[in-house]
């Protein structure tokens, strides 16, 4: 019986203790959060979200610091994806051709309906055809053109208009094809086509550097009440829980597989139109200008 009542007695110590050293942890955060805001110390024991909090900065640290590395690493991706290099540039009037470099291959075109100036308005139904070396339907695309005046904030009449077509379309098989221009309501002129090959086939990348560096921005707009980032990469080192935190494990697992899959998509191009023995339209991701993909 003794023993049992000495043991009662140290846990309750242990207890004591423990609840001793938690009142003097927060009297600390407090005094941090006072210093650092330039307050006086406040002697309430609330503790409110939204004062900064040492112990709640080493906390989110780690995920802050994964969502500023997503936010460069899809960044940087965006502007390695976004490159290209010209292919061909040149005119033609109702059928062009151009030489394809390489299989497999995702390709940016613009082609530019040059219409009189001096006659406005003008509108031109245009369907744009990609066929093959033998004349063969390969893949279609359709805009609305136009060509209107309008006066300026001068009361200047000025001439307006949207006469560009631009596109992407991954093609199967390198060699020549054919692009054949039809006006609807037969209005027709000269064109002018700049063929390029992109580099990578980044669909997602835009999309995901726009969300991690919304988050990021916001993470900076509350630095001061949660930690700015200089702060969390100081005490990054000095934490050991971090290794051992399942849940940011768990969030730089789904991290990785996000980022290696948009990766893995920009190699094969996924997402974009694409033509050859199977017509593919492009995904709700791809933003086409005003053209429709007609396949």
């Amino acid at each position: 019986m003794r023993g049992i009542m000495a043991q009662y007695s140290g846990s309750q110590k242990a207890r004591l203790e423990q609840q001793r050293r938690q009142r003097l942890f927060y009297e600390r955060q407090r005094e941090k959060a006072a210093n650092k805001k330039g307050k006086k110390k406040n002697n309430d024991d609330t503790y409110f979200f939204f004062e900064y909090s040492e112990w709640r900065m080493r906390r989110l640290a780690p995920f802050a610091l994964l969502i500023h590395s997503l936010t460069i690493l899809f960044l940087l991706s965006w502007f390695i994806s976004a490159r290209s290099y010209e292919v061909s540039n040149f005119h033609f009037n109702g059928i062009g051709e151009v030489e394809i470099p390489a299989d497999n291959g995702l390709y940016k075109f613009n082609i530019k309906q040059n219409l009189p100036t001096d006659k406005a308005p003008l509108y031109s139904e245009l369907e744009i055809e990609i066929l093959d070396e033998n004349f063969d339907h390969v893949y279609s695309v359709y805009k609305d053109l136009w060509q209107e005046l309008h006066q300026d904030e001068n009361y200047r009449t000025k001439l307006y208009s949207d006469l560009n077509v631009e596109f992407k379309l991954e093609l199967q098989k390198a060699g020549i094809y054919h692009i054949r221009t039809i006006s609807h309501n037969n209005n027709y002129g000269l064109f002018t086509a700049k063929v390029s090959k992109m580099v990578f086939g980044g669909m997602y990348f835009p999309f995901y550097s726009i969300l991690f560096g919304v988050l990021s921005v916001l993470l900076f707009f509350a630095s001061p009440n949660l930690g700015s980032l200089s702060d969390m990469l100081a005490v990054l080192p000095k934490l050991r829980s971090w290794k051992q935190n399942r849940a940011f494990h768990y969030a730089l697992g789904v991290a990785l597989v996000l980022f290696i899959g948009c990766w893995v998509a920009a190699f094969n191009n996924y997402g974009f139109a694409s033509g050859g023995d199977e017509t593919v339209l492009p995904t709700y991701f791809f933003r086409n200008n005003a053209v429709t993909y007609l396949g």
